[in-house]
């Protein structure tokens, strides 16, 4: 839906006709027709995940004081200047080295 919305600034009830019309079918095998129920659902389902994510957020900031909230990612990078690049795992399947952070 994202990159329907970027390719073509249209309102998504026509998200079928963008995506008859681009690479994205072919480029991310997808099969399903994109129905307005379909979308409906869709968005439903979003929704209802988004409240859920901030309920789950709002009672760790309300939690213990002991609250501990722990983050990693990773910058992979082309660069030949940064010397703290590594080899490593990289689960976006590229192959470049990266920088690990928490």
């Amino acid at each position: 839906m994202a990159m329907s919305k970027l390719l073509h600034q249209t309102s998504l009830k026509n998200l079928n006709t963008v995506l008859d019309d681009s690479f994205l079918p072919e480029m991310y095998s997808l099969k399903e027709s994109f129905s307005s129920q379909w979308l409906s659902n869709f968005l439903e389902r979003l929704a209802t995940k988004e409240k859920s994510m901030n309920s789950f957020y709002n009672s760790l900031i309300a939690g213990e004081d002991e609250t501990l909230i722990f983050d990693i990612t990773s910058l992979s990078s082309a660069s030949r200047n940064i010397d703290w690049l590594e080899w490593g795992y990289n689960r976006d399947g590229l192959d470049l080295p990266q920088v690990n952070s928490a």
